[in-house]
């Protein structure tokens, strides 16, 4: 090797990283042989979405020279911009190899993203991963559990759920979205897995019977929590950490907070809620339900935050409601 890779914006254990909006980094070799370039697309992080497996293609070799009697050959490794829906959330992985006469003879992890550290989105969104968006010491999904895109403007006011993603109940695994079906509870059944929603008036106003506190399970992952692996409902006190909005538009039903240096705005929509007693929808792109996985002591109830303007407000209420989730990294 006569100059190892440069001009990338950061180096761990994980591999050399680069933001999207790409970068052109050098690294050259000295051999007898003409060395070759070669991507190699780790299929959980790219795919043919927005150019996810030619992100690297424009890499070449740009200079060939004699330096004391021995042949340099210097390459470009191109990472092009992201493009298409959520370029600035997207995450890329891949290895680019340089060989010689076939054989392989250094390698380099390369991502193409905010950090190292992804959330796998729903089939159907922009690349298979974006990126975790770090605020204060936690990371948080970028997108609500079952949403396929980071939220737009009156996405919560249409009941878009590739942008608002899935409504819960309070401790269920499946969801229950605005306009499905509705029955009457308490259901025996913890894991109905039926995307009805249990309407009550009788108390405690539960959809489950009898009661179990443990399904969601306070900090660590719960057996009916639906966030992907390696995520999970958060605590109160860690969604309340996201703290108020730097940005509120009542029109757009958008609550944006500004998170770490590099990182994208982590944007919660006001996606509304159903009501326990009826399962009807309300709050529609003007007021954002967020459940928690905790349980006040003693209590019927559990914890959730809310806002209506650009102030984040903490609440205890009854598990029937049907509100968003908002994953964090465990």
């Amino acid at each position: 090797m006569a100059e190892d890779l440069t001009n990338y914006e950061e180096k761990t254990s994980e591999g050399y990283r680069v933001g999207t909006r790409g970068k052109t980094m050098t690294v050259s070799f000295y051999s007898m042989f003409l060395p070759t370039l070669s991507p190699d697309y780790n299929n959980s992080y790219c795919n043919s979405q927005n150019g996810g497996n030619t992100w690297l293609d424009k890499s070449k070799l740009i200079n060939t020279e004699l330096v004391n009697n021995r042949r340099k050959y210097t390459f470009n490794v191109v990472v092009d911009e992201a493009t298409g829906t959520d370029a600035t959330y997207q995450l890329h992985k891949a290895t680019i190899h340089i060989k010689q006469n076939n054989t392989t003879v250094k390698s380099y992890i390369l991502w193409r993203g905010a950090s190292y550290v992804g959330y796998p989105m729903d089939s159907g969104s922009a690349s298979p991963y974006y990126t975790a968006i770090k605020k204060g010491s936690y990371y948080w999904a970028p997108a609500n559990c079952g949403a396929i895109r980071v939220a737009q403007a009156s996405d919560g006011k249409n009941k878009t759920v590739d942008g608002t993603g899935n409504i819960y109940q309070w401790g269920r695994k499946d969801a229950t979205n605005h306009d499905g079906s509705i029955a009457s509870a308490p259901t025996g059944n913890s894991n109905p897995n039926n995307n009805t929603f249990y309407k009550t008036t009788n108390n405690p106003k539960d959809w489950l019977s009898p009661q179990n506190n443990s399904l969601w399970n306070g900090n660590s992952k719960g057996v009916n929590d639906p966030c992907p692996s390696g995520y999970r409902i958060p605590t109160s006190d860690e969604l309340r950490s996201i703290g108020n909005a730097t940005t509120w538009d009542g029109s757009d039903g958008l609550f944006k907070v500004n998170a770490e240096n590099g990182y994208p705005q982590l944007i919660l929509p006001a996606a509304g809620l159903r009501e326990f007693s009826s399962g009807s929808s309300t709050n529609l792109g003007t007021g954002g339900y967020y459940w928690s996985s905790s349980v006040p002591a003693g209590s019927t109830q559990s914890n959730h935050v809310f806002f209506t303007t650009a102030k984040f407000n903490d609440a205890v209420n009854v598990r029937a409601y049907g509100m968003s989730v908002r994953c964090i990294r465990q």
